[in-house]
């Protein structure tokens, strides 16, 4: 063979190669895919050969889930209408996107939507919202992280509605930093991590962690510079300890706690403002010494069926 006809022979045995290539990508093939997509009416899987959308149909719910794709099911059959003027800003973010700016947005009241793009919503980003003029924000079931900062300094921030869900939710360090105007929050049992100052020198006059909370412990300094609030925890609670450290620099009043806490560790001493503690009913046996040094204000301590020695 001459060298001329050994080029012209690798030269079309990679031609060849090639054009198989493309027709297996764009021919016949066995469509493949790990997940779903979906959108608040159906559900599809993307070709990771072709790019092509394939097995796409209406949601199966069962039991307040799709059996499918696993998507929530919506409240009412309608997707829900975002009534806010302008856009926000998103980013890819791990399963699905987060949101990272106001964008265009011009109303006060934002929500954020279930879904961008046929993906669900799952986080808000670091300093997303830091130092805007909104009044309220409502949170999806989807949404997994709130990051650091990511409402911080927004003065004007009256209201903050964070929907339940299955979903585990982390807020970040920070998150409602200085909201000046906010003056109560109810955290969902899905909330499993608060970061250090998550509410410092915010307006906080109420916060209330709903029944089955799933928070085992609390951060330092989780309140800081926040002056005359009450903290309450609903049954169930899987809070296991709290000290003084959590309400460093800050203001606490009354602290109750409903039936069947796991709570088993409590030092507050130096808690200077608190008032009134009330616990129904928890894993608590034993109170340490100087737990309450320094409560000069407490008054009134209920420990309900708790039995301490």
């Amino acid at each position: 063979m001459t060298r001329k006809s050994y080029v012209l022979l690798i030269t079309l045995t990679t031609f060849l190669f090639a054009l198989s290539a493309i027709l297996f990508a764009c021919g016949e093939h066995t469509h493949r895919a790990e997940s779903y997509a979906y959108d608040e009416a159906e559900h599809w899987k993307k070709c990771e050969v072709c790019g092509e959308d394939f097995d796409r149909a209406p949601h199966n719910f069962d039991g307040g889930y799709c059996s499918v794709c696993g998507m929530p099911q919506p409240e009412s059959g309608d997707p829900p209408e975002d009534p806010t003027e302008g856009e926000l800003e998103y980013a890819p973010f791990g399963s699905g996107y987060a949101v990272t700016s106001r964008g265009s947005m011009t109303d006060g009241d934002i929500v954020i939507p279930s879904f961008h793009d046929g993906l669900p919503v799952v986080a808000v980003a670091e300093g997303a919202f830091d130092g805007e003029d909104i009044t309220s924000i409502v949170l999806p079931a989807e949404l997994t992280e709130i990051g650091d900062g990511a409402f911080a300094y927004c003065d004007a921030l009256k209201e903050v509605s964070i929907a339940g869900g299955t979903e585990a939710l982390t807020v970040g360090v920070g998150a409602f930093r200085g909201c000046a105007g906010l003056t109560e929050i109810v955290l969902p049992a899905r909330t499993a991590a608060l970061g250090k100052e998550a509410f410092a020198s915010s307006g906080l006059k109420q916060i209330a962690f709903g029944d089955n909370s799933a928070l085992t412990a609390l951060p330092a300094r989780l309140f800081y510079g926040c002056d005359g609030f009450d903290v309450t925890f609903g049954d169930n609670s899987a809070l296991e300890s709290l000290t003084a450290e959590v309400f460093e620099g800050g203001r606490v009043r009354n602290l109750t706690f409903g039936n069947n806490s796991a709570l088993s560790s409590l030092n507050l001493a130096g808690c200077k403002t608190l008032r009134s503690l009330t616990i129904g009913g928890s894993a608590l046996t034993e109170i340490e010494s100087g737990a309450f040094e320094n409560c000069y204000n407490l008054h009134a301590a209920d420990f309900g069926s708790s039995e301490i020695l």
